[in-house]
């Protein structure tokens, strides 16, 4: 129940020591609790970005999921095998995990049950990526119903975050706020940093009042010596570098656009020696957007190409959306170069119609802000 009560909290350090406890005596304990400790044991896998192990643990945990009553744990199971999928990009995969996890609890406890709300987050977040936008808003509605009680920070990182997203896209800036500002309040009441991190950082791509701190302190989060990395820790940091340097690029200075693409340039040199393929994805296309505004569209078309390719071998067509209107120009500009057969040879190919399906969703989902939202 502590290693439970732990995970709840966003806390990973000694959750081992927890799981090994249960481990020792597998004979004697019920299903549901080696099941519960194969879940909290992923947890922490994901969060030391061990994401093989996570996926390890779960193999093992499959006969006593089976054994246990109730959909919940193997819900969290299929959650955190996608979620350790999606993290190494292996997007199918993830998919299959998530819609596992969507379906049983949905055959278990009805259209509503608290199991389909929780597995409705991670399915909404990899729809939205894959450029599902009406669909992701329908299960991050569902999730969004738990309130507090919406499971791992995880779950509510997309829900709160993500589902205030959709809302912004749609031109609902009143929603988006709202949404927000419920997920500032739980984060704060259950003392959350990591959300609290993913709320202002949304807040900072909308232009609401956010909390960030610029220049962001970098907390000690590496490993040293007998001490594993802190993902969680290292996340949250993550969020407000992210969040400061949108707040440089926003500023629109030769002076803070380098700045800009030295912070980013080391955010994705870091997640790269951490072999966290999605983070250092979604961080790239954030260096080429402050590559784009240091030195030029030229330099940042070319730069954006391999990630492109990326997404489109994968279907992500949001990532490319969300980071503005720099980045779908270059996409536009890639775009007419296939059109009109001026396409380097050197570069990875991409397929025009997934550049087109980038342009469509972001035209169709671009709010019109006429004013900062303040």
């Amino acid at each position: 129940m502590k290693g439970i009560a732990n995970l709840l909290g966003d806390h990973i350090d000694g959750l081992l020591d927890l799981v090994s406890d249960c481990v020792a005596r597998e004979r004697t304990l019920r299903p549901f609790a080696l099941a519960a400790a194969a879940n909290v044991a992923s947890y922490e896998a994901i969060h030391r970005f061990e994401f093989d192990a996570a996926q390890r643990w779960q193999k093992w945990a499959e006969p006593y999921h089976a054994r246990t009553t109730g959909p919940l744990s193997a819900v969290y199971g299929y959650c955190f095998s996608g979620l350790a999928a999606f993290e190494m990009l292996r997007v199918e995969e993830a998919e299959r995990h998530f819609r596992r996890a969507y379906e049983p609890a949905g055959r278990s406890g009805g259209s509503r049950s608290y199991s389909t709300q929780l597995a409705s987050a991670m399915l909404g977040c990899m729809l939205y990526e894959k450029g599902y936008v009406d669909e992701a808003e329908r299960l991050l509605d569902e999730s969004h119903q738990l309130g507090s009680e919406g499971g791992v920070v995880d779950f509510m990182l997309v829900t709160y975050g993500t589902g205030a997203r959709i809302k912004a896209i749609r031109g609902d800036l009143v929603a988006a706020r709202n949404r927000l500002d419920e997920g500032a309040e739980i984060a704060a009441a259950l003392k959350l940093p990591r959300l609290t991190a993913r709320i202002e950082n949304e807040r900072t791509r909308w232009n609401m009042k956010a909390n960030i701190r610029s220049p962001v302190q970098r907390e000690a989060t590496t490993e040293t010596g007998s001490s594993p990395l802190n993902g969680i820790l290292e996340m949250t940091t993550e969020l407000y570098e992210d969040a400061a340097i949108r707040i440089l690029l926003a500023e629109k200075t030769s002076h803070d656009a380098v700045e800009a693409l030295e912070l980013a340039s080391a955010l994705v040199a870091r997640m790269r020696a951490q072999h966290r393929p999605r983070a250092a994805l979604r961080a790239g296309l954030l260096e080429v957007a402050a590559l784009c505004a240091a030195h030029g569209e030229e330099e940042a078309e070319a730069a954006l190409v391999p990630l492109a390719a990326r997404c489109a071998q994968l279907g992500l067509i949001r990532l490319l959306c969300d980071e503005g209107p720099a980045l779908t120009k270059l996409v536009a500009s890639l775009r007419e170069r296939l059109l009109h057969n001026r396409w380097p040879s050197e570069w990875p190919t991409i397929d025009e119609p997934f550049l087109s399906a980038v342009l469509a969703s972001a035209e169709q989902t671009e709010p019109r802000l006429s004013t900062p939202l303040r």
